[in-house]
């Protein structure tokens, strides 16, 4: 009886890691398919802007260019979301994670300054050192920092502590505890974010847990909070890799 249930957990098993490769090779093949004819788009785009034309003109030509940078964003994140799951492990090192905070925080100054967002950032005055993957931890930050950018009412609490837990929590009235359930899941996008494939926070969510951290979300009193904690290194091997 245990063998017959073993051997039905195994054949399940298979047809899941077959159906999840099969479509991290079909994301892969449609974002390739859609590079080509983004760029020849991109390249008429800028041979047109050359042309003498009137201002209603121009003004269908700056949507047409802005519509395909979008495109073009979500076919990079598509592209970024295979990378990651076809690739198994990654390199990990001591890492000075508030240096990194700091850097990629102040990145999105021009777009937290467009959206009305102002970033409140508490953040010790001693390094913070971290067990993990530069790249991923960057990218990490940077997909938490977008989320906020589609979510927030205006504002943007920051907070890092010295155990390598970081804190991100900003207001957020189109969310809600079922939607914040669901913001790590594979192409999940809420009404207001259109132009995002949904993966920014699976990818996240997948770097952290590779780099043996986790990533969480909650929702309470009309603000939402993400979560970031990774592990520390030995007292004796905190110098940055």
């Amino acid at each position: 009886m245990l063998n017959s249930q073993l051997s039905v957990l195994r054949r399940q098993r298979k047809k899941y890691l077959d159906g999840d490769r099969e479509l991290t090779e079909a994301v892969t093949n449609v974002s390739h398919d859609l590079r080509t004819p983004l760029t020849v788009i991109s390249g008429y785009l800028e041979m047109m802007e050359d042309k003498e034309k009137d201002a209603e003109l121009s003004g269908y030509l700056d949507h047409i260019k802005n519509r395909v940078k979008a495109m073009n964003r979500l076919t990079e994140e598509l592209f970024r979301y295979t990378v990651i799951h076809q690739q198994q492990e990654l390199k990990l090192e001591t890492v000075e994670l508030r240096q990194l905070l700091s850097e990629t925080a102040l990145s999105y100054y021009s777009v937290f300054s467009e959206k009305g967002i102002s970033p409140k950032v508490n953040i010790p005055d001693f390094p913070v050192y971290v067990v993990g993957n530069k790249n991923a931890i960057v990218r990490i930050i940077e997909n938490i920092l977008s989320n906020v950018a589609k979510y927030s009412d205006g504002d943007l609490k920051i907070e890092l502590k010295s155990d390598g837990e970081a804190t991100f929590s900003n207001s957020a009235k189109a969310l809600n505890e079922v939607i914040t359930e669901k913001l790590f899941n594979r192409f999940f996008t809420v009404e207001t974010a259109r132009s995002s494939t949904g993966l920014g926070l699976s990818i996240a969510k997948t770097l952290s847990e590779r780099m043996n951290g986790f990533l969480t979300a909650e929702y309470s009193d009309g603000r939402l909070t993400i979560r970031l904690k990774l592990q520390t290194p030995p007292e004796n091997e905190k110098t940055e890799g």
